[in-house]
């Protein structure tokens, strides 16, 4: 396998990146945001016989004056097959080592890399879009799908709203209060701000209002025939399946505009197992990833 570090054509990427449902860490989109805060990007085009792969690093500053290059979630491939031993030796290999002096992996697979584990795997929640309605409904598990109904007889509204500045920090603001509440992290603040101002076509957002007053949201980024879930914040009682409702519309929006799958994200039962339970109960089918590998020559 070859690997060739390239000014990659925004177009090529795209539609490779469809192709293959890609994970919001190869996106196009993502790596642009993390070049905007001081990240280096580096893209490479990996060539297997007739079929070709891609693969986005970043680049930050590490310990002792060394620069510590991360692909995360990737190569990706037309095709989706685990390549991941040969492409993580080839990208070793060639990677322009002036710039990067130590490179990690976390393979969107399971398949081992050339190199030594440094974290375990994980497991992420994906929902597959490609069906109609009824059959995915009919994934969802029982009760879940029991709240679902119960939402949609109750007097709920769930509208899409545009992402303006202010929205964004309302969002944020409640997000970093749960993430204290919960035991949880998501990917900084500014990241969801440069997204929206970037990318407003791309960045969902559903609300339910009472009395005026926005008391439940969910957010999801669009890239590619993927999206990703990215918050989901509520005030509402525990009772009232306000949620169940917004992720079911979030699911029907995402279809009608051609997206093929939905990443919920990391599946995490010991800190946040109502939320788990919350992401397998809507259809999701979980997947496991790989671990962090850091790399070596074969």
């Amino acid at each position: 396998m070859d690997a060739v570090w390239a000014n990659i054509k925004e177009d090529e990427w795209r539609e490779a990146a469809c192709a293959s449902l890609a994970s919001l860490q190869q996106s196009y989109e993502y790596g642009e945001i993390c070049g905007s805060f001081g990240l280096e990007v580096m893209r490479a085009r990996l060539t297997q016989e007739s079929e070709q792969g891609y693969a986005q690093v970043l680049v930050r500053s590490a310990f002792g004056g060394r620069r510590l290059a991360l692909l995360s979630r990737g190569p990706i491939w037309p095709d989706g097959v685990d390549r991941d031993v040969a492409s993580s030796a080839a990208l070793y290999k060639t990677t322009p080592m002036s710039r990067a002096s130590i490179m990690m992996a976390t393979p969107n697979g399971l398949a081992p890399l050339v190199g030594i584990p440094m974290m375990s795997g994980a497991t992420v929640a994906e929902i597959s879009l490609m069906e109609d309605d009824t059959a995915q409904r009919a994934f969802m598990h029982g009760k879940w799908r029991n709240r679902l109904v119960q939402s949609e007889g109750m007097d709920l509204s769930v509208e899409p709203i545009a992402p303006t500045p202010a929205l964004i920090e309302m969002l944020l603001a409640r997000d970093a209060k749960q993430q204290k509440r919960r035991g949880y992290r998501n990917l900084p603040p500014r990241f969801l701000r440069s997204w929206a101002e970037h990318y407003p076509e791309k960045t969902h957002i559903l609300v339910s209002r009472s009395c005026g007053k926005i008391n439940a949201a969910m957010v999801f980024l669009r890239h590619g025939g993927t999206a990703t879930y990215y918050l989901g914040w509520r005030e509402v009682e525990a009772h009232i399946p306000v949620h169940n409702l917004m992720l079911w519309q979030g699911m029907r929006l995402l279809t009608h505009l051609n997206i093929k799958r939905l990443d919920l994200g990391l599946l995490d039962t010991h800190n946040s197992p109502n939320l788990a339970r919350f992401k397998l109960g809507s259809g999701a089918r979980a997947r496991c990833i790989g671990k962090t590998y850091l790399l070596r020559s074969s």
